[in-house]
């Protein structure tokens, strides 16, 4: 479709799609003002959505290690690493699951892989509760990783097409930031049903894996109808026609309208840069402990003389430090425009 832009005497940019015309400043406090009437929507509706995606997304990830101190080793009859090899197939599933996901994002729209794959996930979550074997439990978790790694990539490319790139830190910070409110709210529930639910059929574990996996489930439906996929669909989000028109104004400056399917050149060039790489060994570095601490830390807990329902209880305080260090730390990432120093900061200090 031809896109056509016009500058009038009053200093209006005019851009035009299709047949819908909106005018708006192209530079001046009238546009400052909508800039900041847009973000502040935006910051208030989108980013907290895509954060509670990935709360959920933390928390069916990480309540097997809660779901441990309720009886679950005994409820599936695991034995020797057989809860550790549990863990592990997630991480396989997660791990060839990744790249796939962004090609397919390039064939679907955000809203139906997100809410899709949550729908997908939340049913192997929930479906852990049945399990009554290694084999049971194996498999639902290796598919739930499968299905996981749909959100984690895919909600940052969302945000860019909606933030520039200076202003992304912050808010990628306020969605995976929510990881951490997952690890806290995670023992508080376990915690809840542990000392407060019984069922006479339904063990604790089972009710938490039921209680943490149907909300995702439902949350998934949500998304595919109300997450935007561009700028283009804000109309979702109760945006004005003048907001939705410096959104997509501001998409194309950023170079975030690509609608190529796939550009093999970037791509090699992707995978040729070393900073790419060196990019993902950090990230590597950084997710074996922190995979490690989610699966592992109620059961250290419970190592240092805590009852079942007590260490639930205090896996709470380490994420609530967690919360305050990353929005501390990428809220000064931004304002000073160095991301480097406070990445090695970070590392150094865990």
């Amino acid at each position: 479709m031809e896109e056509k832009t016009a500058i009038g005497s009053n200093d209006l940019l005019a851009s035009e799609t299709g047949v819908n015309s909106i005018a708006v400043p192209a530079s001046g406090p009238e546009r400052d003002a909508i800039v900041k009437r847009l973000k502040l929507k935006l910051d208030l509706r989108l980013v907290p959505y895509l954060a509670l995606l990935y709360l959920f997304n933390a928390l069916d990830r990480g309540n097997i290690g809660n779901a441990r101190l309720a009886g679950l080793e005994a409820g599936t009859n695991l034995s020797g690493n057989d809860f550790y090899n549990a863990l592990s197939f997630f991480y396989f599933g997660y791990t060839i699951s990744q790249i796939p996901n962004m090609f397919i994002l390039k064939r679907v729209t955000p809203a139906v892989l997100v809410g899709v794959t949550m729908i997908l996930w939340g049913i192997c979550s929930t479906s852990m509760a049945a399990a009554k074997s290694y084999s049971g439990l194996v498999a639902a978790r290796f598919f739930m990783g499968v299905f996981e790694a749909g959100v984690g990539p895919a909600a940052p490319i969302i945000l860019s097409f909606f933030y520039l790139r200076h202003e992304l830190a912050w808010r990628a910070a306020l969605f995976y930031g929510s990881s951490t409110f997952a690890g806290a709210f995670g023992g508080l529930i376990a915690y809840g049903v542990a000392t407060n639910l019984a069922h006479e059929k339904l063990a604790a574990w089972q009710l938490l894996f039921i209680i943490e996996g149907i909300p995702t489930i439902a949350l998934g439906i949500i998304t595919i109808f109300v997450l935007p996929n561009s700028p283009e669909s804000l109309e979702r989000w109760f945006v004005t026609p003048e907001e939705k028109q410096v959104a997509i104004e501001r998409s194309r400056s950023g170079h975030n309208a690509d609608s190529s399917l796939i550009d093999k050149r970037q791509l090699w060039a992707a995978l040729r840069d070393y900073k790419n790489i060196f990019t993902c060994l950090i990230y590597i570095g950084l997710n074996i402990p922190l995979a490690s601490f989610t699966s592992f830390l109620p059961t250290i807990v419970k190592l240092m003389g805590y009852t079942e329902a007590t260490a639930q209880l205090m896996t709470v305080p380490p994420y609530a430090c967690a919360i305050v260090c990353v929005f501390a730390m990428c809220w000064n990432s931004d304002r000073t425009q160095r991301r480097g120093y406070h990445v090695a900061a970070s590392a150094a200090l865990a």
